[in-house]
């Protein structure tokens, strides 16, 4: 019976360690709604500042996915018609880091998480990309319009909101050039904020945990009643 106590421990472990890793990352989809056709001449059909995708993100399991539609014909010598670029405008020199990709075909392309990483810091990059202030999608000599962008397996980070008492808010006072102020002005990247991520990911976990859950009830059971069948048959045959 310890055998089989300690069995099931390793096989509880194991699930929990699988589960955390699982819930640890998600796959994002990036909002495309101000993606433009491009001019044909290495220009861009959309971009990213960091506050609409934080590139500190990736990770090494990370693809950046993306799909889009050409006018014309493909590059000639099998040449990519898009690329990922990486660009911190803040360094001296400035970075422009053009990447291309591992996969592509006239309507998508795939960008793997070492190549994006080879590129970016063999120009000088920060390998953690938190020196990242934008990331563009541009075409390679041909018209080009994103029309879909997702990164997968990405780190997931946690937001946390602080609550605010009534008393906080009845102490608090509005002086009239407060309440006549204009208002802020509103930033391209407030505006244009990714879309959220499907949470469908979160139910198929737990959909995949309670599969897993139920398949070690299983074993366990079966191993119990051949412990206690071999045992009665000890009993019998020495009695």
């Amino acid at each position: 019976m310890k055998k089989l106590f300690a069995f099931l421990s390793a096989v509880i472990v194991s699930l929990t360690a699988v589960c955390i890793t699982a819930s640890a990352v998600e796959d994002i989809e990036l909002s495309v709604t101000r993606a433009v056709a491009t001019n044909g001449l290495w220009g861009q059909s959309i971009t990213y500042s960091s506050a609409d995708f934080n590139p500190m993100q990736l990770t090494p399991d990370s693809q950046i996915l993306i799909e889009y539609e050409i006018d014309g014909e493909m590059p000639t010598n099998g040449y990519h018609p898009a690329e990922l670029i990486f660009q911190n405008y803040v360094a001296e020199p400035a970075l422009w880091v053009q990447i291309r990709p591992a996969e592509f075909d006239e309507d998508s392309a795939v960008f793997n998480y070492e190549d994006i990483l080879a590129y970016y810091t063999d120009k000088g990059g920060a390998a953690d990309f938190s020196d990242v202030n934008n990331i563009c999608i541009g075409d390679c000599g041909v018209v080009v319009k994103v029309t879909k962008v997702t990164a997968t397996n990405c780190e997931r980070i946690e937001t946390t909101t602080t609550a605010v008492s009534e008393e906080e808010v009845e102490e608090e006072t509005v002086t009239e050039s407060e309440t006549t102020a204009a208002p802020a002005e509103t930033t391209a990247a407030q505006t244009t904020a990714p879309e959220k991520a499907d949470s469908s990911s979160d139910s198929n976990i737990v959909t995949i945990v309670i599969i897993i859950a139920v398949v070690v009830v299983v074993i366990a059971a079966v191993i119990v009643v051949v412990v206690v069948v071999k045992n009665n048959r000890r009993r019998f045959y020495n009695g």
